[in-house]
């Protein structure tokens, strides 16, 4: 297995397109995640404010 993922990251890709070995995209999003925190899109954040507001829990108050 050493021997594939070392090849494959010895290979150029594309200008467009990297290559990956199984399991680094999700290992990349997941440093990404820990590190930046979970997305949301914009829909999501307005309802997360909503609620924050209903419920005065003040949440995103702190955050700003």
């Amino acid at each position: 297995m050493s021997n594939y993922i070392n090849d494959l990251k010895s290979q150029k890709p594309s200008k467009k397109n990297r290559i990956f070995y199984p399991g680094q995209k999700e290992l990349e999003e997941e440093k990404f995640r820990l590190h930046k925190g979970i997305p949301f899109d914009l829909e999501m954040q307005k309802d997360f404010i909503r609620m924050d507001k209903k419920y005065k829990i003040d949440f995103f108050d702190k955050l700003i």
